[in-house]
């Protein structure tokens, strides 16, 4: 998450996203801000991370830093429910603008977080030109981490590049939150994609 994109609809989507999937119940975020790492002119005298947290209503992940290589350590170590918010999405690309999906398996399957959810915001679709390859592109990303033995759903926020996927190795945590989520939010079936496990009501 760069600065300069904070406080667009994505932000208030996340939020509303995070009340609906796990109500009343703590959420803390990895705003996976790297780089140099200059506050924003327009963020005193809050700091950066200060409005970001607030605005969302998460804590900050406990180590987070602006080291790309401690990011994997600090998001293990997460015992609540979990946001990632890469600036792009999720890739085999191991950079400052992706998370991989070898990191979403390890975060996941971490000792204190098999019954947690991990949410990632994905906005890696921008080749996309139609809701067919869309979809071809979202299961195979669910694919990948069913594969890895991690259970995952994705609503489409808006076609055709902006997706969020929420995992855990338990299925139970997916398909209670998944139809949560639909039951409270009363959004259209067609907006969800499901990783072939049927935790869609």
């Amino acid at each position: 998450m760069e600065p300069s994109k904070f406080g667009d609809s994505y932000d208030m989507t996340k939020r509303q996203i995070m009340q609906w999937l796990a109500p009343d119940e703590q959420w803390s975020a990895h705003p996976m801000w790297y780089n140099q790492r200059r506050e924003p002119e327009w963020g005193r005298p809050f700091t950066f991370l200060e409005r970001y947290a607030a605005a969302l209503n998460v804590h900050i992940v406990a180590g987070e830093s602006q080291n790309r290589t401690q990011f994997r350590e600090a998001a293990q170590g997460c015992r609540t429910h979990l946001l990632l918010d890469p600036d792009t999405g999720i890739s085999d690309d191991a950079d400052n603008e992706h998370v991989t999906y070898n990191e979403i398996r390890r975060i996941v399957q971490a000792q204190n977080r098999r019954a947690s959810l991990t949410l990632v915001y994905d906005q890696g679709h921008q080749t996309v030109i139609d809701r067919p390859h869309l979809l071809a592109r979202i299961g195979y990303k669910l694919e990948r981490l069913h594969d890895a033995n991690v259970h995952a759903v994705a609503y489409i926020a808006h076609s055709p590049n902006v997706t969020f996927i929420w995992a855990s190795e338990d299925p139970q945590a997916v398909t209670q939150a998944t139809r949560r989520m639909q039951r409270e939010s009363h959004f259209p079936i067609c907006r969800f994609v499901d990783d072939g496990c049927g935790h869609m009501g």
